[in-house]
């Protein structure tokens, strides 16, 4: 019994395919109980029986394997079926041919000491009291369904007849002769037989290895799907002359989450086409319908070749576009069923984005996946009739559109002074908490000689909502005002409304009287001021007299002529510079004129 445990997972099974095998039986056995009844066949001649234990004690007595007939269950097998290995089969439900072939192979595994003669009794024990000696019997019955005969955890009815559509069977304890309370049952139904209408592949494709070794075959299917239909796995055969070769001695079985499966035939010339079948496998050995495939060596390249990225930009819009050009020879363009993009924002993987694109296209648009401020990689993958995909070189880019902040306002400013510093101070309404783009704020202020605004000069972001702006001009002024947002990508959005505000003057200029002149008794007075935002206007002073004032001579006044004026005479002229609050500057040096009978200036 050891040796046949040792052989059958060392040797005849190999240990991914041990562990699958033996996950089957028991996912079936949780959920059917501790004995599982399986009943499958072609038609109602040949129908296989196999059933499976959780718990070893129920081979204490052996089985009986009953067929229900008119409400009453009728046993096929003359003699409890005693599991053991024996020199001699028991019963079997063979044909005496079938029977002969089987006895002929145990007798060749017995010479080969692959099996070890061992009594029921020996059988029972071992199996009841080393849980490891019963999980490599599961493994066994499951792997080969004629080890099963030879075992007695099979049988084979062809005692139906062709009136037959539906068969209970049932199994009994061998020590129960009435035959009223069966172990387990399962149903066989001619109209519903799954050997017939086994669920196939979802995919199957064949390709060349790069390294030109064959043909390689692959496909899907998930274990899911497999246990659900009690698929041990799938056998792959070749066509030749005379009819087909199996390729694989060990079952085909899922072993990636996504259940794809390969087979590498390393025997095919690549040069020759050649047909491949697929065929599932039941859990009795069964197998259902051929799956077929026709390898065309005209369809595939002796060399895939990769697609080269010749130009790719971003259109830095918001949901903008990336355009992308590559190169392809057009030799290989006759083996291409498409190519497709691949988009990655690092460290993530490469995801595929937009639609599959002809293999005569060489250039493409894909909308942009990433966010702003990203890093984006691109590389097309040309996609081969066998599903070979080959990828590009890739293409960094960074993507970082317009996104303009919100903008500020309800932007207020007042003319403060604080010691000696004279501020403006200005502030505007907090941004919204939902508002997680805006960064911080900058000024803007104009300059009250051009009128023109410049960017205050200040070395970081306003991060709040206010700001004081030192004023140095001794002067008053007036000063045009707006805030910008700045978000975090340290784009500059849209200025708030722009404000105005005047500032008052600090010094008030001692006017200068320059030139002068007379003409015919009258003088002419004229001076130059600087611009101020509160200046009012000018008072003038002819021999200590105010002879005109502020509402006579405004702020743009740049001249006065007097009156005429008696000759012979010398007058006394001073210029006084008069502010909107009253106040008022020192008054110029006079300036003294006499009054000729001709005319003089100056």
């Amino acid at each position: 019994m050891l040796k046949a445990k040792t052989y059958l997972i060392m040797k005849n099974v190999k240990q991914t395919v041990a562990i699958w095998l033996l996950l089957l039986a028991a996912n079936v056995l949780q959920a059917q109980g501790n004995i599982k009844l399986f009943a499958e066949g072609k038609d109602e001649k040949n129908i296989r029986l196999l059933w499976l234990l959780k718990d070893a004690k129920y081979t204490s007595n052996g089985f009986w394997i009953c067929k229900k007939q008119n409400n009453r269950w009728l046993p096929l097998n003359k003699q409890p079926i005693l599991p053991a290995i024996q020199n001699q089969l028991g019963e079997t439900g063979l044909n005496a041919f079938a029977q002969q072939e089987l006895q002929q192979k145990l007798s060749k595994w017995l010479t080969a000491k692959k099996l070890q003669s061992t009594s029921h009794t020996q059988f029972a024990a071992r199996i009841q009291n080393d849980t490891g000696q019963l999980k490599a019997l599961t493994l066994a019955i499951v792997n080969d369904f004629d080890f099963a005969l030879i075992t007695g955890f099979a049988w084979v009815d062809a005692s139906s007849n062709n009136n037959e559509v539906a068969i209970e069977y049932g199994l009994f304890s061998g020590s129960e002769p009435s035959f009223t309370h069966p172990l387990t049952t399962c149903m066989w139904k001619k109209e519903a037989e799954k050997v017939q209408s086994f669920r196939f592949p979802l995919a199957m494709s064949a390709k060349i290895r790069s390294d030109k070794n064959g043909v390689q075959i692959i496909w899907q299917d998930t274990a899911h799907q497999m246990q659900a239909d009690n698929l041990i796995g799938f056998r792959i055969y070749r066509k030749n002359a005379a009819g087909w070769d199996l390729l694989n001695k060990q079952y085909l079985i899922p072993l990636s989450k996504n259940g794809t499966m390969q087979y590498l035939d390393v025997l095919a010339n690549i040069k020759l086409s050649h047909q491949y079948a697929i065929v599932p496998v039941t859990i009795t050995g069964m197998e259902g319908a051929q799956q077929l495939f026709t390898y065309q060596s005209a369809l595939f390249p002796t060399q895939y070749t990769a697609p080269k990225i010749k130009e790719a930009t971003i259109d830095q819009e918001v949901n903008g576009w990336t355009t992308i050009h590559w190169d392809f020879p057009l030799t290989q363009e006759m083996y291409v069923k498409a190519f497709q993009v691949y988009e990655a924002v690092p460290p993530a993987q490469f995801v595929k984005v937009g639609q599959a694109i002809s293999a005569t296209k060489r250039q493409t648009q894909v909308k942009v996946q990433a966010q702003a401020g990203s890093y984006v990689q691109y590389k097309v993958m040309a996609i081969y009739n066998d599903e070979t995909t080959v990828g590009s070189d890739e293409k960094l880019l960074y993507y970082l559109p317009y996104l303009a902040s919100p903008k500020p306002v309800g932007v207020q400013a007042a003319f403060v002074k604080n010691g000696n510093e004279k501020l403006i101070q200005i502030s505007w309404k907090e941004k919204a908490a939902a508002d997680t783009l805006t960064k911080g704020y900058q000024l803007y202020v104009s300059n009250p000689y051009d009128g023109k605004m410049y960017l205050a000069d200040r070395p970081e972001l306003i991060k709040g909502n206010q700001i004081q702006y030192p004023i140095y001009s001794t002067t008053g002024a007036a000063y045009k005002i707006c805030i910008a947002s700045v978000n975090k990508f340290n784009q500059t959005g849209t200025c708030s409304d722009t404000i105005e505000i005047k500032t008052p003057s600090f010094m008030v200029p001692q006017p200068v009287i320059y030139p002068y002149s007379q003409d015919s008794g009258k003088v002419t007075l004229h001076w130059k001021y600087a611009k101020m935002a509160d200046l009012k206007g000018f008072r003038v002073y002819q021999n200590g007299h105010l002879v005109a004032n502020e509402q006579q001579l405004n702020s743009d006044a740049t001249t006065f002529t007097t009156p005429q004026l008696k000759k012979g005479i010398t007058y006394s002229f001073t210029i006084q510079a008069v502010l909107k609050d009253g106040t008022e500057s020192e008054k110029s040096f006079a300036k003294e004129l006499y009054i000729f009978t001709t005319a003089k200036s100056k």
